[in-house]
């Protein structure tokens, strides 16, 4: 099989998308579905070290405009969780291999848990005669498309007021995100303030999101910050004409959660391969290649 036609197939290379990494008997019944054990993502790792280059996103914005048809991998993780730095990030330095960590501003520290969390958690310890994933992603739908500045004022009307969740502290300190932008192999990117579903708010509201982020991060880490991810990150989620406020403000590009081909060189659109611990290495292969059945 010919470059042309491999090119054709794959695409110039694929941005995986990680959110956490965590030890087998850590992994629990979460209706959200994000986590990858540790043994997977080493072997996922290992395979793609051996099989293709692990490139940072700085390097695959050259890549994607050059004439190479040669197949990139580039590693990025969402949210900014405590486990990118406790497990993902020694599998990453042991392979030599980067990434780009994208943080949610407002959840640093550990002073506030996001709603997923929260409606997991609640749904999973009620009594529901219903299918209890059925029921999460009906009301995860709600919220997504709902007055995103009342968001939690409605998830109180959902879940009660009272229903406390204890938890450890999961998200990244300042400290941590600070340790890991010195390291030569970590790229911190933005993921935005609050999380909110940007094609509900205003241009207003999503400069305010977008600035706040940007400053914040800044600030801890004092470089700037070039990389954005979308929350949520889906067709129906975007407003596209909000990439004209992220190029304002210096960002040089912004990933998605679309699931399609690295074609395009144009980097505020960037699809990206989800990856959780149901993507065995087979699949996860299959994926690479293109079979988007798989993805």
């Amino acid at each position: 099989m010919n470059n042309s036609l491999i090119k054709l197939i794959r695409g110039k290379g694929a941005i995986l998308n990680y959110h956490r990494v965590l030890p087998a008997n850590k992994i629990d019944n979460s209706l959200i579905n994000i986590s990858v054990s540790v043994k997977n993502f080493i072997n996922q790792i290992n395979y793609l070290k051996n099989n293709f280059d692990i490139i940072s996103l700085d390097d695959l914005l050259l890549h994607i405009k050059s004439k190479s048809n040669e197949f990139k991998i580039v590693i990025t993780f969402d949210d900014g969780y405590k486990d990118n730095l406790n497990y993902a990030y020694p599998i990453l330095e042991r392979f030599k291999a980067p990434a780009t960590i994208y943080v949610i501003t407002k959840l640093i520290n550990n002073k506030y848990l996001p709603w997923w969390i929260k409606l997991d958690h609640f749904i999973k310890n009620c009594n529901i005669n219903v299918n209890i994933r059925e029921k999460f992603n009906f009301l995860k739908n709600d919220l997504l498309f709902a007055d995103q500045l009342n968001i939690e004022k409605k998830l109180s009307s959902i879940i009660g007021k009272n229903n406390k969740l204890k938890y450890n502290k999961i998200f990244l300190d300042q400290k941590e995100i600070q340790y890991l932008s010195k390291q030569q192999l970590i790229t911190i990117g933005s993921h935005s303030h609050s999380h909110y579903n940007f094609s509900q708010l205003t241009q207003e509201q999503t400069l305010r999101e977008l600035k706040i982020s940007k400053s914040i991060l800044e600030k801890i880490i004092k470089k700037k910050i070039l990389h954005f991810s979308y929350p949520y990150g889906g067709y129906e989620n975007i407003n596209f004409k909000h990439t004209k406020i992220l190029k304002n403000l210096g960002y040089l590009s912004a990933v998605t959660t679309i699931r399609k081909k690295l074609y395009q060189p144009y980097q505020f659109e960037l699809p990206r391969v989800f990856v959780n611990n149901d993507n065995h290495l087979l699949r996860l292969k299959l994926k690479l290649f293109g079979f988007r059945k798989f993805y």
